[in-house]
């Protein structure tokens, strides 16, 4: 539309891209700075008409032209299975097992109780509940617990940056910033089993974006 633009991200984190730790928050909030895109953090929206956005705390109003936001998202609550109270989100252990049930039953994915939803720690849980799986069925050891990596590319105009986050019980990082991407240029998913699956089913990765 060829107009100028102000720019405001709004979390209730104390800093973007939270799952990713306080470490990459802070260089995202620096490339924001430089970018003139203002930051609101550990700040709650209200909805107050059709272009007024209300923050608290702070009370800061805010008129924009356009909205974009995300949803909240609840878990699947299904039927037999133990679930949150409140959300509805599976428990599972280090392993992948549901709790409260006898360790046969497993559960990977955003439908589980992990705090950080994504693609490829939804695969990597996928891993590692194969492998408890196929423990049971006496095929493997038994697999140790699940070592989650988050990665992700941040496009800004410029080279792109790359981040890489090990996940340590759930609740704090070992974080990285990369200059180039931790994965092979044509992989789009970082999970061992269904990286390689993929790569046998669509080699060079030409077929695997059609799929993703």
């Amino acid at each position: 539309m060829n107009r100028s633009l102000e720019i405001s991200v709004i979390t209730p984190h104390p800093h973007p891209l939270y799952p990713f730790g306080a470490q990459i928050g802070s260089v995202v909030e620096d490339l924001l700075r430089r970018s003139d895109i203002t930051l609101h953090t550990r700040a709650r929206a209200h909805l107050v008409g059709p272009r007024h956005v209300h923050l608290e705390p702070g009370c800061i109003d805010l008129y924009p032209d356009r909205i974009i936001t995300l949803p909240t998202i609840t878990g699947p609550n299904v039927r037999g299975i133990p679930g949150g109270a409140v959300d509805r989100f599976i428990a599972i252990d280090d392993r992948c097992r549901v709790r409260s049930t006898d360790g046969t039953v497993f559960a990977a994915g955003d439908g589980t109780d992990g705090p950080i939803k994504h693609g490829s720690l939804a695969a990597q849980q996928a891993d590692t509940a194969a492998a408890g799986i196929a423990h049971l069925a006496g095929a493997c050891p038994a697999p140790g617990p699940l070592r989650p990596v988050l990665r992700g590319a941040l496009l800004n105009g410029a080279a792109p940056v790359y981040f890489q986050a090990h996940l340590v019980a759930g609740t704090s990082w070992r974080s990285e910033v990369l200059p180039n991407p931790p994965w092979p240029p044509d992989q789009l998913v970082a999970a061992e089993e269904l990286a390689h699956y993929l790569d046998l089913k669509w080699p060079a990765g030409g077929g695997a974006r059609d799929a993703q």
